[in-house]
């Protein structure tokens, strides 16, 4: 009788301290998956974060692309402009050479 319940005891302590062994594994577990949670959340915020910066630099980009093209633009009709300013100059230079040609051929022949 001492025999077995010395055992029915053994096999309660067993028991008792396998249950808290289980416990202590849950709050472990427990733990572990709500500092995952905090980490999800500080990563979801950080990937947020640089989608944003990231859209902003896009913008950004877009908007310096849009100005270089503009200011190239403008560059372009300026050279042309003045290209085509230069040209008119010398065609009326050729022409006023000409003319003062023409005169002194006739004052020659005159």
């Amino acid at each position: 009788l001492k025999q077995s319940n010395h055992r029915y005891r053994v096999q309660v302590a067993k028991e008792r301290e396998g249950a808290e062994q289980i416990r202590l594994a849950n709050e472990r577990v427990e733990k572990l998956l709500a500092l995952m949670e905090v980490r999800k959340v500080e990563t979801d915020k950080k990937i947020a974060s640089q989608e944003k910066l990231y859209k902003e630099l896009q913008k950004e980009m877009k908007l310096d692309i849009e100005k270089t093209k503009a200011l190239y633009a403008q560059m372009e009709e300026a050279l042309r402009k003045e290209m085509t300013d230069r040209i008119t100059a010398k065609l009326k230079e050729m022409e006023d050479a000409k003319k003062n040609v023409e005169e002194v051929e006739r004052a020659k022949k005159a």
